[in-house]
C-alpha cells in the first residue's frame, strides 16, 4: 500500500514514446511535502491539484529525484466498500471500516461513477493479465489490442452477472 495525500501541485515535465505508446511525465507535489514523478497516457495532468491520491515511490534516483505511481484510493484498502482489487480476501464483499457506509453513499446513484466503474476493472484486470508475458510480444499495438480485446469479453461478462 502506498501513501495517502493530496495533489499540492502537479506540472507537465515532458514526454517519451515507449512500449506502450507515448507517456507523459508529470511531477507532482503532495501536501505532505513528498515530491515524485509519475508517468501518464494522457497530457493534460491526470490528476489535479486538491485530488486525493495514492502513490508510491518506485525507484529513487540522486540525480533525479523520486518517481513512482500514483492513483486514486484503493477503498478496499482504506476502509471503503468498492469492489476489490483482483484476489483479495473479501471476495467482492465491502470491507469493514468506518469509511465503508460514506463511500458506499458517495458511490450510490453517481451515474458518472457507474459508467467507469466496470470498463475501467475489466481494462485494469486485462492489463494485469497481459503485462506479466509481455516480453512475447514483438508488436505493441498487438499486444494494447489483446488488452482491449480481453477487457471487452471481461466487460461483457461483468454486466451479465449483475
Amino acid at each position: 500500500m502506498g501513501n495517502i495525500s493530496k495533489v499540492k501541485s502537479v506540472q507537465a515535465s515532458g514526454h517519451f514514446d515507449g512500449k506502450f505508446g507515448r507517456m507523459f511525465k508529470f511531477d507532482y507535489v503532495m501536501e505532505d511535502g513528498k515530491s515524485i514523478q509519475a508517468n501518464h497516457k494522457t497530457d493534460d495532468g491526470f490528476f489535479k491539484t486538491g485530488t486525493e491520491v495514492e502513490y508510491s515511490v518506485t525507484r529513487s534516483h540522486e540525480q533525479y529525484g523520486d518517481s513512482g505511481k500514483v492513483s486514486l484510493p484503493n477503498p478496499e484498502y482504506n476502509g471503503g466498500g468498492g469492489a476489490p482489487s483482483a484476489g483479495a480476501p473479501s471476495a467482492g464483499a465491502p470491507s469493514a471500516g468506518a469509511n465503508s457506509d460514506k463511500f458506499k453513499k458517495d458511490v450510490e446513484g453517481s451515474k458518472a461513477i457507474e459508467a467507469i466503474k466496470l470498463p475501467s476493472y475489466a481494462l485494469s484486470y486485462a492489463k494485469d493479465l497481459i503485462v506479466p508475458i509481455s516480453g512475447q510480444y514483438t508488436d505493441g499495438a498487438k499486444m494494447a489490442g489483446d488488452v482491449i480485446e480481453i477487457a471487452k469479453e471481461f466487460l461483457t461478462f461483468l454486466k451479465s452477472n449483475q
